[in-house]
């Protein structure tokens, strides 16, 4: 018998070591590489690599490295490789500690080359385009970050170096940045290498700098940088050659003298002999009385004229233009008194700088803030209501597409009068200054306005809509663009911006099928609980795409959006819509009706849009409805931030791909 048991535990260990033999690599990683290699254009340089199946960790890919069964490792560095790294690829990787593709000539966008449990990033002297990646700020394990000699483009966002504890090395050097060096760039407590060298970097050499303490080298030459060295800053290898910087010691705040000591004072006489003389006559005291109330009505008279004229003051409007003025830097706030939720991580409404002065031929206008007036410019046309009336042949309803003479097609929208943010000229006109100025990945561009006789209308951009006859892959991808944007307004955009009234009607695709999302940045113009009894083109949550805690509460943060962005896709899969009287009365409610059956794979398939005639794998459907019922729970605690969302959506679309 025991030698039964030990053959049968020898067989069993047989099998178990030909299992690992064959087929040792973990088939997400496989199918990674197998895209990148169809990516790389099939190099013949990438010894063993193959373009279906095979087995990195065993058969020896070249510059692949295993631990077990997941690829940890990719190392291709001066290779000659054309093409391009998807980054949703290499997101797949989960266990990729480190990536090395330097010294290639790789030229997809760097967007997603980041996978979350990376190390040493190093995808120098390549042609990567695109900007500094925003995404590394949830890749906290990062030690080395390379990135010097692309093409890359735009600021470096300072949220990014809040997050990145653990780094040692970023080289930046000759990538054509932007803007200012990120104060947050001092939060970087383990930092040695900082090269910043040859990009055109604007601004002053952040005081937050001299904190590092590890700091060894540091190169910010050739930049356009200004100002005075941090005083403290005084790394061992420090170049900052080329710029405008001055080297001296920055000049010492003025003095301000300190307050002379008060006199001390005594209630006793300093020498008896001046007793006698400190009393005080009944004459002396009167005459002391009557100064005081003298004193006294002169001081009242003063403040009761001053105040007389401050008030005249405050009702005059305030020119910038004069030289008093013109020194302030305005901020208009874009949310309206109500009852939005602020999460723990605060989300407002843009707060809207007003921006430089434009021509001096464009229209100029009165904006009031906090009981001042002052005087701005919106970069955008200025339409009349005759003229929009002309283009649309309609009284203007709510949306409206409007052709105009030289052939151009724009699209009306036309506003609720009665919210108070819509109302006032004065509001609406700094939102539009606003909307003018914050520019969103996919959506819908704004052209102009109308605030003539009372009406307040916005012109877009017209999309055509091409959205019938939409296969299964192409509905993921419009749900992807779609979570992209919300993406970028809730994750990358600072202040984070909340839709508010995102739903598919507020969708429209292009001639090749890319989502563009209307609405974004109009949620300061959503009428308040008061005023949304009627409403005509209301922004605020539209009725079937609202989460349950606005229903109940009126609180509308991004995790609303997400739940918005759930039905949305409720809409993609079944084809129907989230209120719908056509139906039996348990099915009216689209949410209400198809959450329970997400997760029964017969229910879900029933349940999928008749149009598509069955042409979807059924895997896809299923991992979509994962997406889905995470997007609609009930508990806005319990929903993903909008960037798992993408995730999930990514890898869902690789595997289509592949399939």
């Amino acid at each position: 018998m025991a030698r039964v048991s030990a053959a049968i535990f020898l067989w069993t260990l047989a099998i178990s070591c030909v299992s690992l033999v064959h087929g040792a690599t973990d088939p997400s990683d496989v199918s990674s590489l197998n895209t990148m290699f169809t990516g790389l254009n099939n190099d013949p340089k990438l010894t063993n690599w193959v373009q279906s199946a095979g087995d990195p960790c065993s058969n020896n890919w070249l510059g692949i490295t295993c631990e077990f069964t997941f690829v940890t490792s990719i190392k291709l560095s001066n290779m000659g490789l054309n093409g391009k790294v998807e980054g949703w690829v290499l997101q797949k990787l989960q266990l990729l500690s480190v990536l090395d593709l330097s010294h290639n000539k790789l030229n997809s966008e760097i967007i997603g080359m980041h996978p979350r449990n990376m190390t040493a990033l190093d995808l120098s002297y390549n042609q990567l385009t695109g900007s500094f990646p925003y995404l590394l700020i949830n890749v906290p394990t990062l030690i080395s970050i390379k990135l010097n000699n692309n093409k890359l483009t735009g600021t470096l966002n300072g949220l990014i170096f809040s997050k990145l504890v653990n780094l040692v090395t970023l080289d930046n050097f000759n990538s054509a940045i932007t803007g200012g060096i990120p104060k947050e760039m001092g939060d970087l407590a383990s930092l040695q290498f900082l090269n910043m060298q040859n990009n055109k970097l604007t601004g002053s050499i952040p005081a937050s700098l001299a904190g590092l303490q590890f700091l060894d080298t540091l190169d910010v030459s050739n930049n356009m940088l200004t100002g005075y060295l941090p005083p403290d800053l005084n790394p061992k290898n420090f170049r900052y050659g080329g710029n405008q910087l001055n080297n001296q010691a920055p000049p010492p705040p003025p003095y301000t003298a300190p307050p002379p000591p008060p006199k001390p004072v005594s209630t006793f006489p300093a020498h008896p002999s001046q007793a006698e003389s400190s009393f005080l006559t009944v004459p002396t005291i009167v005459g002391i009385v009557v100064e005081a109330i003298l004193v006294l009505a002169a001081i009242g008279i003063s403040v009761w004229f001053f105040a007389i004229r401050k008030r005249s003051e405050r009702t005059k409007p305030l020119d910038i233009e004069s030289n008093q003025s013109s020194r302030r830097t305005w901020f208009l706030p874009l949310i309206p008194p109500g009852t939005e939720k602020t999460p723990k991580k605060k989300v407002f409404e843009p707060a809207l700088k007003v921006p430089p002065a434009f021509n001096t031929e464009e229209a100029k206008f009165k904006i009031e803030v906090g009981g001042e007036v002052i005087k701005s410019r919106i970069n955008v046309t200025e339409f009349s209501v005759a003229e929009l009336q002309t283009a649309t042949n309609s009284p203007l309803g709510c949306v409206y597409p409007a052709n105009f003479p030289n052939s151009q097609v724009l699209a009306v929208k036309k506003l609720d009068t009665k919210a108070s943010m819509v109302k006032n000229k004065d509001d609406f006109l700094s939102v539009v200054d606003g909307l003018a100025w914050l520019q969103l990945t996919n959506c819908a561009e704004l052209v102009g306005y109308c605030v003539e006789h009372g009406q307040r209308l916005l012109v877009y951009k017209y999309i055509t809509d091409n959205s019938m006859g939409l296969s299964w892959n192409m509905r993921v991808k419009i749900a992807l663009g779609c979570a992209r944007t919300l993406e970028y307004m809730h994750e990358i955009v600072s202040p984070p911006v909340v839709h508010r009234n995102f739903k598919s009607a507020n969708i429209f695709l292009d001639d090749e099928l890319n989502p563009h999302v209307t609405d974004c940045g109009l949620a300061a113009l959503a009428p308040s609980s008061a005023e949304r009894q009627v409403c005509i083109c209301t922004i605020a949550g539209s009725f079937g795409y609202s989460p349950p805690e606005y229903t109940m509460s009126g609180t509308y943060d991004v995790k609303g959006d997400v739940y918005s962005f759930g039905v949305v896709m409720f809409e993609l899969i079944t084809g129907r819509k989230p209120l719908d009287r056509g139906h039996e009365p348990f099915e009216q409610n689209l949410v209400r009706w198809a959450t329970p059956q997400l997760h029964d794979i017969g229910a879900l398939e029933r349940m999928v849009d008749p149009v598509l005639e069955g042409a979807y794998p059924a895997k896809s459907l299923s991992r979509l409805a994962d997406v889905v019922a995470s997007c609609v729970q009930p508990e806005p605690e319990f929903g993903p931030p909008v960037s798992e969302v993408v995730q999930s959506l990514v890898r869902l679309m690789q595997r289509a791909a592949l399939s």
